[in-house]
């Protein structure tokens, strides 16, 4: 069922209803509506001070911004509309131009980032901070040249009342609210917005064609003030959203008391919703469309073409149950989370239509010059709200059941109704003191111990609750925090109940679990005596089939224990033995004999290791090829050495150095030897010391960055550490270093230069990005090494 099906329906229902309520007390709540809304009619004198108060803050003004700046205050909303009341605040904003140089030149950047430089910028064009900034310039000037709110009003020369000045600067529109000191008027002031004075002139248009419209609005921002509904700061609507849905709820009902705000502009027919409105059209000309809707509803005024059909006679009581009616059918189907979400409130369009928003607002009434303006986006979003959407449809609720329930058969009856819906300053204050003696049934001395309990400091909420129990009202939802105390116990009896559900799903699975075991072990059962039976059968007639079960089950499990034992004497390398003996004892005893042989091959090993190593080094140097290709090695090292250079000694002769004296090969192998003996198993280290000679003279201490040479094993160099090699260790060297040709090698045992390292004769050296194989006399770079360990 569409939304547009359930307004129509909850409107047939209501001129049901009302048609049943007592003829006499109908009229009576009719009439007290009619004498409220009367009493907050605003007389001349209202309108007097409110204008005397607008020329005082222009004054304000002109002096604040002097020429050539052209800056002056314009009147706007419910005063300009006619709908204003009383106590109801005077709504100005800046119009015309502005001089630059009266902005500091910080902001003129963010002013002038997106239109040519000039020396005059209308008011509305201003961005945010030059606003905040232009407020902040006239609150200045309105508090006096002392600077004191306190002392300026000593003084008689400031215009706002001491402590009424806020400043909110951190709202969408930036705002000052005071109070003029002369006349008691509250002042709301802003910068003005395009279109802020034609809004209200067209609503005061519209508003001459039925006084119905004015009256519903008053008793409307009564019934919402009473309930805390017109307070955009705490998260309800503000007062343009609250005149919008009235004039919506008067242009749904049957036959319309108002028309479409689009017919008083245009003959074309209905528009499409989609398309820009007048403020959202920068071309459109406002001066011109205000006086076509002011032309054609003084026609319409008249009785002239009317674009809607029939005359509503519904009376004052009617129209605002139809109000709270309406709103709380909408109200559902916004918080159900369906489709109808997404329905607007358009007086635009006279009608509701669906359309989304890049902000997910919970309620939305349209502007109906600007259809992505939200005027009820003070009820918040999907995303940040503060909770009051729930209270506010929670009394749109209780006002309609209030007022459809109640059957008005007695005055008792009328005046709870009354005094719920529009609370203690509307029953004592606003009423005339006629009206309230003859029209209510009052308590005696009731009004007394009221005053008397506003005197005394006693919150609103509290009187509120004393005057709506004494006169019989309900008492379940008297304010928002009533609504959220009832939420609370509503939420815990919902927990309680869940609970209890819960509880009572876990016995029920819990009693079907227990179930399914019980049926597996019937099967279980069932199974054993099958096989009882079976082995009964086969065993003979005159065996019992315990103990053939029993003798079946212990001849099985002695042939897994001889099945178990096999294997483990398999795996354990035992032959199976003669004598019986457990597999553990087994298995432990070979255990120990393979520890022994292990231990006995390692001490072997360790014996014959010198021996081997010895005979592996010294075999191929015994030979007359390993003694040629050293000596050539070393010839061929000191020609390049001492190549186009002479020796110091031969320099004035012109000679050339000679080789230096070479040892005999006898002695040179008996030193290798020795010093193969000594360097087993010791550590050469690398660096700038001098480090003493392994087999006593032999060896000179090597240069920094050079290391003795590994005449056996292997060799591993490692960083900042002493790392010891087992056999069969390979070496390790930086990639990327270019390997000394084999021709280059020099004699075992002499130092090494800068660009050599000791010599692989077997094995593999491994480099750091791939292993490469070595064959023998290949050498290992050693830069930046640190220490080396030699292995024999």
């Amino acid at each position: 069922m569409s939304l547009e099906t359930k307004i129509t329906g909850a409107w047939n229902d209501l001129l049901q209803r009302s048609g049943e309520w007592s003829g006499e007390n109908a009229n009576l709540f009719n009439i007290l509506l009619q004498t409220l809304a009367k009493s907050r009619v605003p007389t001349d004198l209202h309108s007097a001070s409110r204008d005397a108060a607008m020329a005082a803050v222009n004054a304000a003004v002109q002096a604040a911004f002097p020429p050539p700046s052209d800056v002056r205050v314009e009147a706007y909303g419910s005063f300009v509309s006619g709908l204003f009341s009383p106590t109801s605040d005077l709504d100005l904003s800046l119009i015309g131009t502005l001089d630059v140089s009266a902005l500091p030149s910080a902001l003129h950047w963010g002013l002038f980032k997106s239109r040519p430089m000039s020396d005059m910028v209308a008011m509305e064009e201003l961005d945010k901070p030059c606003r905040v900034e232009v407020l902040q310039r006239l609150v200045r000037q309105l508090e006096g040249s002392s600077g004191s709110e306190d002392a300026a009003a000593v003084e008689g020369d400031s215009i706002i009342r001491p402590g009424t000045l806020e400043k909110i600067f951190a709202a969408r529109v930036p705002i000052v609210k005071f109070i003029e000191n002369s006349t008691g008027v509250e002042c709301d002031i802003c910068v003005a917005s395009r279109g802020c004075a034609f809004k209200a002139e067209t609503i005061r248009a519209l508003a001459a064609l039925d006084g119905r419209f004015a009256d519903l609005c008053r008793l409307i921002k009564l019934w919402a003030k009473t309930h805390r509904m017109n307070d955009a700061a705490f998260g309800t609507f503000n007062s343009f959203a609250l005149m919008l849905m009235a004039m919506f709820s008067l242009q749904v009902c049957q036959p319309a008391v108002l028309p479409p705000m689009w017919q008083a502009f245009s003959d074309d027919g209905p528009p499409d919703p989609n398309l820009a409105r007048l403020l959202q059209d920068p071309a459109s000309d406002l001066a011109t469309a205000l006086k076509q809707c002011q032309a054609r509803c003084e026609q319409w005024r008249g009785g002239h073409s009317r674009p809607w059909e029939g005359v509503n006679t519904n009376s004052l009581m009617e129209l605002f149950t139809w109000f709270l009616t309406l709103y709380a059918c909408i109200a559902e189907e916004w918080l159900s989370g369906g489709k109808n979400r997404l329905y607007r409130v358009s007086p635009w369009l006279g009608a509701g239509w669906l359309r989304g928003h890049r902000v997910h607002y919970i309620m939305y009434v349209e502007d109906p010059f600007d259809h992505a303006d939200n005027t009820a986006r003070t009820v918040g979003s999907q995303s940040a709200h503060g909770n009051t959407h729930g209270y506010i449809l929670k009394v749109l609720q209780a006002s309609r059941d209030l007022l459809l329930a109640k059957e008005m058969s007695s005055v008792q009856d009328v005046t709870a109704a009354f005094t719920w819906l529009f609370g203690t300053e509307a029953t004592l204050e606003y009423l005339p003191t006629p009206a309230r003696e003859q029209l209510l049934a009052l308590p005696p001395g009731l009004a007394p111990r009221l005053e008397q309990m506003k005197q005394q400091g006693r919150s609103t909420t509290d009187v509120y609750k004393v005057l709506v129990s004494e006169c019989g009202g309900p008492a379940g939802l008297l304010c928002y925090e009533d609504w959220q105390q009832a939420r609370q116990v509503e939420r815990q009896v919902m927990f309680k109940k869940w609970e209890e559900t819960k509880m009572k799903q876990e016995r029920q699975q819990q009693a079907k679990r227990m179930q399914k075991f019980q049926e597996r072990l019937q099967q279980q059962q069932q199974q054993q005596q099958q096989q009882q039976q079976q082995l009964a059968n086969n065993s003979g007639a005159g065996a019992k089939p315990f103990a053939n079960t029993e003798s079946w089950r212990q001849q099985q499990r002695r042939q897994q224990a001889q099945q178990q034992q096999a294997r483990m004497m398999q795996q354990g390398g035992m032959q199976q033995p003669g004598v019986q003996r457990t597999p553990l004892a087994d298995t432990q005893t070979w255990r120990q004999q393979q520890m022994q042989q292990m231990r006995v091959q390692q001490q072997q090993q360790q014996q014959q290791m010198p021996q081997q190593q010895q005979g592996t080094w010294a075999a191929p140097r015994q030979g007359g090829w390993e003694q040629q290709h050293m000596q050539a090695g070393m010839q061929q090292q000191q020609q390049q050495q001492y190549k186009g250079r002479k020796l110091p000694q031969q320099q004035s002769k012109g000679g050339t150095a000679p080789p230096p004296p070479q040892q005999p090969a006898q002695q040179q192998q008996q030193q290798q030897s020795q010093y193969l003996a000594q360097a087993a198993g010791t550590y050469a280290n690398i660096g700038p010391r001098p480090v003493a000679s392994a087999a006593g003279g032999y060896q000179p201490a090597p240069r920094p960055g050079t290391t003795p040479a590994a005449p056996a094993g292997r060799v591993k160099a490692v960083q900042q550490s002493v790392y010891p090699l087992a056999a069969g260790a390979v070496a390790s060297r930086p990639a990327g270093v270019a390997q000394v040709p084999a021709a280059q090698a020099p004699i075992a045992g002499r130092p090494m230069t800068a660009h050599a390292a000791p010599y692989a004769p077997l094995g593999m050296v491994q480099r750091t990005d791939q292993p490469t194989p070595v064959t023998l006399g290949q050498y290992i770079p050693f830069s930046s090494l640190q220490s080396m360990y030699i292995q024999q």
